[in-house]
């Protein structure tokens, strides 16, 4: 539903549900919802115009899931034996102001500030099966040697970015350009908890992440049917980790760049040539399963 609270002021306020008992049965505990959906999202916007160059933004999104997980099996088929179905949880509660300002008939600032905060919850049956499995079933060890693990990993993931462009707005311009500046903090707290058989072993991790970005791109018809397009983007990025084990490797600060510079050609309406070269980056990181031999736990940052 939307519509406008004055001349102006406009609203949209958007709402979904998804309810079903999924596609697993779970034959141990005769259930047919074990890997059931619970999701429920909503959606509000805010549209104001503050003056004839000046138009704010404002947007509020939450969103609960409560899914089941019960999926692993010995078969491929749909259909379980566990004995504790798991679960996949989520509750994230995000906000968002944008403001649009034209400075003059060829010159506007855009603004965006952000913040989500979400927590997450995901845990499953570890041994995938029931206390009675060996009984009914020719296993290669003993009833008597069954164990039942269920592992759970809980997260606080907590994420605030603002972006500021200056894009210039000439309309019958053969030069377009954008000019902007990029910042976000992420903070991701893990907490990790594994039963096995009654005994409980506990991990933590703390992994924080900073990126500043200065970004810019051109666009220039050379000719009516020749386009020349020029753009580049350089990036400092800090990373902290640390955890419950003895690891914690040495902060990582790196600088990354990327770039691209493109010809293209309209031959028609219809066809277009074009040629570019271009270089783009995705950062490194940190794998946050203990499992993970240390020399493995860190991985480079990738360029293409």
């Amino acid at each position: 539903v939307g519509g406008s609270l004055n001349d102006s002021v406009g609203y949209r306020l958007a709402g979904k549900t998804y309810q079903s008992d999924g596609y697993i049965d779970n034959t141990y505990l005769n259930a047919d919802d074990t890997n059931n959906f619970d999701e429920t999202a909503l959606r509000g916007k805010l549209s104001i115009a503050t003056s004839s160059n000046l138009s704010l933004g404002l947007t509020v999104f939450y969103a609960d899931i409560d899914n089941g997980y019960d999926v692993f099996n010995y078969d491929n088929l749909r259909k379980t034996l566990s004995n504790e179905p798991g679960h996949d949880r989520q509750e994230t509660l995000a906000a968002a102001i944008s403001s649009d300002w034209a400075i003059n008939d060829s010159l506007s600032l855009e603004a965006n500030l952000s913040h989500a905060n979400s927590n997450i919850e995901y845990g499953f049956d570890e041994d995938w099966r029931n206390p009675e499995f060996c009984i009914v079933e020719t296993c290669t060890f003993g009833p008597d040697d069954y164990h039942t693990a269920f592992d759970n990993y809980k997260r606080d993931n907590q994420n605030t970015a603002i972006d500021i462009r200056l894009i210039s707005d000439e309309t019958n311009s053969s030069t377009n350009w954008v000019v902007g500046i990029y910042h976000r903090n992420q903070s991701v707290d893990l907490n990790q908890v594994y039963t096995d058989s009654g005994s409980f072993s506990f991990f933590s991790s703390e992994y924080d992440t900073s990126n500043t970005a200065l970004y810019s791109d051109l666009s220039h018809d050379i000719t009516d049917s020749l386009t020349l397009s020029i753009g580049g983007r350089i990036e400092a990025r800090d990373a902290d980790y640390r955890d419950s084990t003895a690891f914690e490797p040495p902060s990582t600060d790196e600088t990354l760049w990327g770039a691209k510079i493109s010809l293209s050609y309209q031959i028609t309406n219809e066809q277009i040539v074009y040629s570019t070269l271009s270089r783009g980056y995705k950062p490194g990181g940190m794998n946050s399963n203990s499992a993970v031999p240390e020399a493995f736990r860190e991985y480079d940052t990738e360029t293409m």
